[in-house]
Order: structure tokens, then sequence, then C-alpha cells
């Protein structure tokens, strides 16, 4: 086990220089204080948590039709998963393709093809898009306490957490009340476990 100082995974040009998670050596309970004193940190920078009020403009997801507007499907997908609307076929199927390619490329792109590939591969730094996946991830953790989902959860995080300074003021007080909402699931894990760090 590596005995972890630093948590490297939210901070540089991330969306230039993307992190991979790839052979992530095992770092035990160190890495997760690591982890936890990071977000506190960042925590220490940003204004004071405060979920915006969103004004969701959902949609249909039977009216979708390529391009897919990665805002539209966030907005209805956060009015779903928030009003418990979660087990519908059609709004897990779009959180699973808009999670995958945030995962297999961290990058949200703005519009995606029928066949979910980027319409422009160079579009992919409106950070309320992440913000937005940030919240449903954190309204289906509520509903599911799915795994799958927090562990996109702390990958999203660490986008938004690395790129904090680019946020304006309401959009640092929401990503505060992300990261308030992402320490509970994890102490709740955590305490589920009996890990203690």
């Amino acid at each position: 086990m590596k005995n972890v100082e630093s948590y490297p995974y939210a901070s540089g040009p991330i969306l230039e220089e993307p992190n991979t998670y790839f052979y992530t050596p095992y770092g035990g309970s160190h890495f997760l204080k690591a982890w936890h004193q990071a977000r506190y940190n960042v925590l220490g920078e940003l204004p004071s948590p405060k979920t915006p009020t969103l004004k969701i403009m959902r949609q249909e997801y039977e009216s979708m039709h390529p391009p897919y507007t990665t805002t539209s499907i966030l907005h209805t997908l956060c009015n779903d998963f928030k009003n418990g609307m979660n087990g519908t076929p059609a709004n897990i199927n779009y959180l699973e393709k808009i999670l995958k390619k945030f995962e297999t490329t961290k990058h949200l792109h703005s519009a995606y093809g029928a066949d979910w590939r980027a319409v422009d591969k160079t579009d992919y730094k409106n950070l309320r898009n992440y913000l937005l996946l940030g919240q449903v991830l954190t309204f289906a953790i509520v509903q599911s306490e799915s795994l799958r989902y927090l562990n996109g959860l702390l990958k999203v995080m660490d986008t938004l957490c690395a790129l904090r300074t680019q946020l304006k003021q309401g959009d640092q007080r929401w990503l505060a009340a992300l990261i308030k909402a992402e320490l509970r699931f994890v102490d709740k894990v955590c305490n589920q476990k009996g890990v203690t760090f």
C-alpha cells in the first residue's frame, strides 16, 4: 500500500489533460484521508453552499432526436431523478449513455449524434453541464444508493474542483453544495463498511 499525502486528481488543466484513473495504486485509508482533506480545502475557498433553483426544461424522451443536446438531457434527468422518476428505462438509458461518455472521455460535449459521438469534439467546456451531471448523480445516488453513480460523481467532482476558479460565484456555491453531498455519500459508505481514516 502506498502512503498518500495529497490527492492528485482534482488539479491542473483537467479538461485538456484528463485523468485516466487507470492503474491507480491502492492507497487505503491514507488515500481517503487525502481525498477528504482536498475536498475540505476546496470548500474553504468557495462561498457558502447553495443549490440553485433550476429552471428545468423537461423534454419527453420520446421527442429527443439526434443531435442530442447534453443540457436538455441533463435538465430532463435532473427533473426526473429529483421527483423520484428514476426507475424508467428511458431515464436510466440516457443517464448511462451520458455517464459512459463522460467516463470514457472525461468530457461532456454539448451535443451527441445518433451514434452518441460528439457532434463537435472541441465543444466540451460548458461547466454548467458538469454541474448538472453532478446534480443528476446526486439525485440518482439518493434514489438508488448505486456505487456506480457515486464513482461517476467522484470523477465529475474532480473535474469541477480543478476548475473551480473558472466558475461564476453562483456556480461556485452550487459546487460547494455538491461537495457537501459527495462528502456525505462517501462518509455513509465508509461507515457502512467500517472504514475509518
